[in-house]
């Protein structure tokens, strides 16, 4: 079963969850989730269903991935990826799920019974024909409230809890995820929402983990949330992501706005790369969220003073964790929703691109507004607004600009500026960010020669490295080969014990399976450096022309080091031999140096 999930789980697709993605040839490549850089050295092989990091060496198959991002065990990590899939496994009979487990399994059921009830009741009878009503009146067609699961509930008390207990769902239970209130003094349940319209929340696994609902009669609250469980918080959740989020890998952009019809409305005219922040604050977990997709950010929002304050805080919080921010202030008060529903795509696409700034700009542009920029006093004051964000700017190319423009704006001179923010970084310790800027020897993957010795997998390989990586390389893709090494070389003649390693796991595993391809014997490994080994060698190209005489001669070439390497060795021993005065070891060494001649 590990093997069937292995070869159904697409490495691209599953890691483009985490990881914008760009496809460069044969490869795609990335920002590394494992470690901080500005310039991708994280790589995707599909053929071989493997991925790599120039940068920090860490690689391994889509296992070895979510391990890694999702802090699961091997078993674990293949049930995760069955279930993403949609491959079912047979529950181990050692270990049944944790009792936390089964709660969140259930709770993504029952989400979904509520889902289903709320959308029939919308659809279907003369419940739901005020709610129908309203969204004919918001113009929202019905493919969106099919794509979105809009639903209704009905102004009664206790409609869902009654569907739910049909269903096998204790009143408590639904009191737990968000569906229920307790009456005061423990006399029963009633349900949560009630006559409002039903907007499911889903997580970026595609999973319904919380609602929310709006009324149609302009009472209060207008909004009504699920309360913080174990399966919804709002600090960790985009709404609209789950369909949001191939459009924005895409598109290579983000627009965020604040609310549920802000969403749906963009979709339904194609912007089909925006979110929601669900009415709060963006959160550094919300901007990860993004970074796996996207860098580049535009957060939309109405042109008044409160929705000013908001964009610039959550586009703060952004960039402190990588994005490239921009603001998007809709005009005359309007949120995206009303632009788009009175102007039309056209005109919010013209929005998009005339009226987007960067949040260093924005500020600026701000800030001049309120102060006095014929003074050198106020050309100051507004020059330190942007001074924290400009200098979280990681890029030195994108830096220098900004820099410029804000020198021409203030009519202040590139070196006054410039001074003013080293001055700035000496004061607050806020150095600029190296990123990607790694010391050469992080690049290259270095694998135990002998103890305490380490050579470069890499930059500078003489002939016979060479010979033995290409040789090692042959035997990944082809484990067939590794009997007739076997035969010639035996198992153990590299100079790299790591090499030594992996050739013997490649046999190990070929003589067990009877296959051994390049990804499965990630399976095999526990051990980071030979990890890393042999990521390594997996990234380097694959000889195709002519490669039998090319293992041959590698072969040839690996034989000839050997006997070099022996006869040294045995002049030395000789030279022992004679010193210590064993003549018979003296004769036996010099047959075996003469045999190699």
């Amino acid at each position: 079963m590990v093997e069937d999930v292995r070869t159904a789980a697409d490495i691209v697709q599953i890691i483009s969850d985490y990881v914008a993605l760009k496809k460069k040839g044969r490869y795609y490549t990335g920002l590394c989730p494992f470690h901080h850089e500005d310039t991708p050295s994280f790589t995707v092989t599909p053929d071989k269903q493997i991925f790599y990091c120039f940068g920090c060496n860490v690689g391994g198959n889509v296992f070895k991935f979510i391990m890694l991002k999702e802090n699961l065990t091997f078993p674990e990590a293949v049930r995760f990826l069955a279930e993403r899939i949609g491959i079912a496994l047979p529950s181990p009979e050692e270990k049944t799920p944790s009792r936390a487990q089964q709660a969140r399994d259930k709770a993504y059921v029952v989400n979904k019974l509520a889902t289903d009830y709320w959308h029939k009741l919308l659809l279907k009878g003369s419940a739901g024909a005020e709610a129908r009503d309203y969204l004919n009146e918001r113009s929202l067609d019905e493919t969106v409230i099919e794509k979105f699961q809009l639903g209704f509930s009905a102004p009664q008390w206790d409609g869902l809890l009654n569907y739910l207990g049909k269903q096998g769902v204790s009143h408590s239970e639904a009191e737990k995820m968000g569906l229920a209130l307790a009456k005061e003094k423990g006399n029963g349940y009633y349900d949560r929402f009630r006559n409002r319209v039903m907007f499911p929340i889903w997580n970026h696994h595609g999973k319904v983990v919380g609602f929310g609902g709006r009324v149609m009669d302009g009472s209060v609250p207008k909004y009504l949330n699920s309360p913080e469980t174990e399966l919804f918080s709002k600090g960790n959740t985009l709404y609209g992501l789950n369909f949001a989020a191939k459009s924005i890998r895409e598109q290579e952009q983000a627009i965020v706005v604040e609310g549920y019809l802000d969403v749906i409305r963009a979709h339904q005219y194609g912007f089909t790369n925006v979110v929601a922040s669900l009415g709060t604050a963006m959160t550094p977990e919300h901007g990860k969220l993004l970074m796996r997709y996207t860098r580049d950010v535009v957060i939309a929002f109405d042109a008044d003073a409160a929705g000013i304050r908001a964009a610039v805080r959550g586009l703060e919080i952004l960039q402190e964790v990588g994005c490239r921010v921009k603001v998007l202030a809709i005009p005359d008060g309007k949120d995206p929703d009303e632009f788009i529903a009175k102007y039309g795509a056209e005109a919010f696409k013209q929005l998009l691109q005339t009226h987007s700034k960067s949040l260093i700009i924005f500020k600026m542009n701000q800030a001049m507004a309120s102060r006095d920029t014929s003074t050198v006093k106020g050309k100051l004051a507004v020059f330190e607004e942007v001074l924290p964000n400009l200098a979280r700017v990681r890029n030195q190319v994108e830096q220098e600009e900004y820099l410029s423009v804000i020198g021409r704006e203030l009519n202040l001179s590139w070196e006054t500026i410039k001074g003013e923010l080293n001055k700035y970084r000496a004061e607050t310790g806020k150095k600029p960010f190296a990123g990607d800027k790694f010391d050469k020897n992080r690049h290259n993957t270095y694998i135990s020669a002998s103890p305490g010795e380490h050579r470069n997998l890499g930059l500078t390989e003489t002939a016979l490295e060479r010979a033995e990586l290409t040789l090692v390389r042959l035997m990944v893709e082809n484990p067939g080969l590794v009997s007739q090494v076997k035969q010639r070389l035996g198992l153990d003649f590299f100079r790299d014990i790591q090499l030594n390693r992996l050739v013997q796991l490649i046999d190990q595993v070929y003589l067990e399976k009877g296959s051994c391809k390049p990804d499965q014997l990630y399976n095999y490994i526990d051990d980071s450096v030979l990890t890393a080994v042999l990521g390594r060698l997996l990234t380097r190209e694959m000889p195709t022309d002519h490669w039998e005489q090319q293992f041959n001669d590698c072969l040839a070439m690996i034989e000839k080091a050997g006997v070099t390497d022996r006869k040294t060795i045995l002049l030395k021993e000789i030279a022992e031999a004679e010193k210590a005065g064993d003549f018979q070891r003296v004769i036996e060494l010099t047959t075996e140096y003469k045999n190699l001649l």
